[in-house]
């Protein structure tokens, strides 16, 4: 039945925490209204397209009322956030100028403004992508910035993204600490930065044998089968990635990130770890497996408690994405033994 009284609030919709980030049918996801109040939780029970795509049908968990929710799980891009849109086949430079009504509208660098309209969908588009040739604004990042030192001509230094925040104007900024120790804010553009010779190796790279004979090491269970939501929230504040059973015992598995003196000592590694990636708006899979040089098959794989994932997946912002090991990334097992959840 479809609720039409004037008393249904106008509703929100956000991913939860323990369930996939995808717009699609059957996902889990909360509603919450104005006021940011939880209304309730319910299924995505169908997902139009095109110019509707703002506008989701959602099955209620408690009931089996139909409602219809304004998608704001994918948060858009900010203003002057650059990105690429594909036209004809071809890839264009632009920026996002603002975002209304479920459209983009983007500043083209070499022409007028355009819409990105019911063609091209709204937040999820596989027409639009983040510019390749700058940082993707990921902390930890390497990147080379022009920077001014002194009465010096400004010139190429490589640092590591820090953040990236508001800046004059309503621009986007990039905080980044130098190799000297210095932090600067750069504006986010190709002008002012780019991607280092060390960062792009690294997404050119791939998987080694190595990194693949690890990964193999793991065999992660659907957390899924593993209790309520309490168990699962547990997990979550420790770290814990996935569960290995041995009749009634279970064996927790952690994936830690190893310096270059802990690799030489794997044994001295403290949790908590590392390893787990957080989405983008609209990222796809296969392009996070690229960025970072890993086996897709086995980012599926990893993933695989997010029903219905595939390599062209678009994910809802700050969906967590675990990756597989690679050659600064070791499985720790043998950690603690539990005999109930």
């Amino acid at each position: 039945k479809e609720p039409s009284t004037p008393s249904t609030p106008r509703l929100k919709l956000f991913s939860r925490d323990d369930c996939p980030g995808i717009i699609q049918e059957n996902a889990l996801v909360e509603l919450r209204d104005d006021h940011d109040r939880t209304y309730g939780i319910g299924r995505i029970a169908e997902v139009p397209s095109g110019r509707d795509f703002a506008q989701v049908k959602i099955r209620m968990e408690l009931h089996e009322d139909i409602v219809n929710c304004k998608v704001s799980a994918i948060r858009p891009l900010r203003a002057n956030t650059p990105v690429e849109i594909e036209l004809d086949g071809s890839w264009f430079r632009a920026r996002v100028k603002n975002f209304e009504n479920g459209i983009y509208v983007l500043s083209m660098e070499e022409s007028k403004d355009i819409k990105v309209t019911e063609e091209h969908v709204p937040c999820c588009s596989q027409y639009i992508r983040l510019h390749r040739d700058i940082p993707s604004g990921r902390r930890g990042e390497v990147v080379e910035v022009r920077h001014k030192h002194g009465n010096a001509k400004r010139k190429w230094v490589t640092g590591e993204v820090i953040s990236v925040g508001e800046g004059s104007g309503n621009d986007l900024q990039l905080s980044v600490k130098l190799q000297s120790g210095e932090e600067v804010k750069v504006p986010w553009n190709s002008e002012h930065a780019r991607l280092s010779e060390e960062e792009k190796a690294n997404i050119r790279s791939g998987s080694s044998q190595g990194e693949a004979a690890l990964a193999e090491e793991l065999t992660l269970k659907e957390m899924k089968d593993f209790g309520d939501d309490d168990v699962l929230a547990w997990m979550k504040v420790k770290g814990i990635l996935g569960i290995k059973t041995d009749g009634s015992l279970a064996r927790l598995e952690y994936l830690v990130h190893l310096g270059e003196e802990e690799e030489k000592n794997p044994k001295s590694v403290e949790l908590p770890p590392g390893g787990v990636y957080t989405a983008i708006d609209g990222e796809r899979v296969k392009d996070i497996a690229k960025r970072y040089g890993v086996n897709l098959a086995k980012v599926l794989e990893l993933n695989s408690h997010y029903v219905g994932l595939q390599a062209n997946s678009r994910l809802l912002h700050n969906t967590k994405i675990i990756l597989p090991p690679r050659s600064h990334l070791r499985w720790l097992s043998g950690v603690p033994q539990c005999t109930e959840f």
